[in-house]
């Protein structure tokens, strides 16, 4: 596989996720605080997909911008199912949780893989929001969750739906990275398009989610403030 088909395919997801995120904002007045969160990832991810983009341009590893996506994106989505979730019991395990998972990031970043791909952090932080957006589906069905509105809720049905298609078919590869890159010596070409291409997938559930989350309610949501 040549690389012009990896660059194609990471161009596309740029700008698959630029689209997801640009929907978000214009729908922003109408989405409910987790929503809301979830834009912001998402426009995390364009800025610093744009900004490895620049960092290559001017001869920069841009790894370091994936480093610091991996770390806020972290913190976003543990407080996005913070909001949904709604329970106070919770509150202590996900901020312990993402307090040692960011302080690792950074650490990892600056230390250990430093200019590298950040794989190890990507693999465990991978793990976490996987384990966290599973639960999600158990919460939904057994939980009986408050609903805010039938929009809000099936918005967030296909947004945890992306998440959980791109974590589950690419955690292994994060995992075998290292592996895969060191000893194997292979060039990883193959492994990205995959990545993308699953990236891509994700992005599309997530443009139907917020474009259903952000259809008029006809219920007042009071978790209407970010």
């Amino acid at each position: 596989m040549s690389l012009e088909i990896v660059l194609l395919s990471l161009d596309v997801l740029l700008w698959s996720s630029f689209a997801v995120a640009i929907l978000g904002a214009f729908r922003w007045r109408n989405l409910v605080s987790s929503l809301r969160i979830f834009v912001l990832v998402k426009i995390t991810s364009f800025s610093c997909d744009l900004g490895s983009k620049i960092l290559v341009a001017y001869k920069i590893t841009p790894n370091h911008a994936s480093a610091l996506y991996q770390i806020i994106e972290l913190v976003l989505l543990l407080w996005m199912y913070y909001v949904v979730f709604n329970d106070k019991k919770i509150k202590l395990s996900f901020t312990i949780v993402g307090s040692v998972l960011t302080a690792f990031g950074i650490v990892n970043w600056l230390f250990i893989q430093k200019s590298e791909g950040n794989t190890y952090t990507f693999a465990i932080d991978s793990f976490v929001i996987l384990i966290t957006s599973l639960y999600y589906f158990y919460w939904l069905g057994f939980r009986k969750p408050k609903q805010d509105s039938q929009n809000s809720n099936a918005s967030l049905f296909w947004i945890n739906s992306g998440l959980v298609i791109y974590l589950s078919a690419t955690l292994l590869l994060l995992i075998a990275a290292e592996y895969i890159i060191n000893v194997l010596k292979d060039d990883f070409i193959i492994f990205w398009t995959y990545h993308n291409i699953m990236g891509i997938i994700a992005n599309l559930f997530f443009f139907y989610g917020l474009w259903i989350g952000g259809r008029r309610e006809t219920i007042v949501n009071p978790d209407r403030k970010l």
